[in-house]
């Protein structure tokens, strides 16, 4: 375990993480940041970057996060519903309304920060399926 000045109080277990309190679709989670580095704690500027980027523009970036998936499950929503059956369509793709409602479908696990090529800062949001 070692104090990062960047990331904060974090381990290593094939990948440094600790937990951060995130805000989607209207719930607070307690999920897991997950940092690439090496085991020494050896990290690139990138991730610096991409890190106090997304947590300077929070709010920001997890409102594009959800109207984006929001979007993504409107558009296919009706052709999954078609393939799954009258049974099973408001059990596995139920008709929503509102991008709150996608916390009944997904929930956040994880933020990832990787090691990327040079000038790429770049944040990932990971989930489960409900």
């Amino acid at each position: 375990m070692i104090n990062h000045e960047v990331f904060g109080e974090i381990e290593f277990d094939l990948h440094w993480h600790r937990k951060i309190d995130i805000t989607i679709f209207g719930v607070e989670k307690n999920v897991i940041l997950s940092i690439d580095g090496t085991e020494e704690g050896d990290f690139t500027n990138d991730q610096f970057d991409a890190y106090l980027n997304f947590i300077n523009e929070k709010d920001r970036f997890i409102s594009v996060a959800e109207d984006e998936m929001y979007s993504y499950y409107q558009s296919v929503c009706t052709e999954y519903r078609e393939r799954f059956g009258a049974g099973q369509a408001n059990v596995l793709a139920p008709i929503i309304f509102e991008k709150s409602q996608l916390e009944d479908l997904v929930s956040l696990t994880h933020v990832v920060i990787r090691m990327f090529p040079r000038n790429r800062r770049t944040v990932g949001l990971l989930f489960d399926s409900k």
